[in-house]
């Protein structure tokens, strides 16, 4: 089954889930992942992430620089962008709207449109004088004040107050590898790495504070529902839930010892996964 694949990406539009994998896999379901439908994709490379501006148009990244863009609700998608001479992966990919995106991989790759993808500009955001000008970035987020930020690897957290022109590299709580960042409130912002490190910003990320995951696994995936709960995920069946704005959590950690690469809530409840055997529902 398509849906037993090696899964990664995992987002909601509208009412329809999708999930995106390895060989160019993107499915979607429109009943809570009860059935899944496979999209037409013009490409087999690993797909790892995906973003949606309404319920009709998204983008989805891959490996190989790969870009596509869907209009009809992810049935069918389109090329936008593929270089796999540079034989380099994307990572994430976020749009603001149907026009205005971007996307971020390895290499220290920024990538941004203004007109829906038709242009992609690729652009450094690392200097010269920075150690690791090569470094992946694995995830690119908007805060609420629509702040943008980036986590990479060594240790690197990025911010730009200028809708991606300018970016400044943050001091930062720890020095490893960054996967992730979320907000559980306004004006809190949360990032969490390797080996279950994670750190807390109040202040738009000028100064971080580290926080007790309560887990030593790396943390790869997080969601913050409706009620503000934070729930962080990732190797090895890691799960962590915070009632306090992502500042103490509780080990949530499932039996099955899968790797948690994508999380969303089910309206049953449950949660959905994305990992290496698939999109799984579990309790959390």
């Amino acid at each position: 089954r398509i849906s037993q694949a090696f899964l990664i990406g995992l987002t909601q539009a509208g009412e329809r889930i999708f999930a995106t994998g390895q060989g160019g896999i993107i499915i979607y379901s429109d009943d809570q992942a009860q059935t899944w439908q496979q999209s037409e994709v013009p490409i087999a490379v690993t797909i790892t992430a995906i973003s949606f501006a309404d319920a009709n148009t998204g983008w989805a990244v891959g490996h190989d620089m790969t870009i596509l863009k869907t209009t009809d609700a992810g049935e069918t998608w389109q090329l936008q962008n593929f270089a796999p001479e540079m034989d380099t992966p994307l990572l994430d990919v976020w749009f603001k709207d149907v026009n205005t995106g971007y996307a971020v991989g390895g290499r220290g790759n920024f990538m941004w449109t203004t007109d829906g993808g038709t242009v992609w500009n690729l652009k450094e955001v690392w200097t010269e004088d920075e150690l690791v000008p090569d470094a992946h970035i694995f995830a690119i987020k908007a805060a609420p004040n629509g702040y943008l930020y980036m986590v990479a690897e060594v240790g690197t957290l990025f911010r730009s107050k200028d809708k991606g022109e300018t970016w400044k590299i943050l001091d930062s709580p720890y020095r490893g590898s960054f996967f992730g960042m979320t907000f559980p409130t306004a004006d809190r912002a949360l990032a969490f790495a390797m080996l279950g490190n994670a750190g807390v910003s109040d202040d738009q990320g000028d100064t971080w504070s580290s926080i007790d995951s309560t887990v030593n696994k790396s943390l790869l995936t997080s969601y913050v529902t409706d009620d503000g709960t934070v729930v962080l995920a990732g190797m090895s069946g890691t799960v962590v839930v915070s009632v306090d704005g992502g500042m103490t959590f509780e080990d949530k950690s499932l039996e099955q010892r899968v790797d948690i690469v994508g999380l969303l809530p089910l309206k049953n409840g449950k949660w959905l996964i994305t990992s290496e055997r698939g999109v799984l529902e579990v309790d959390i």
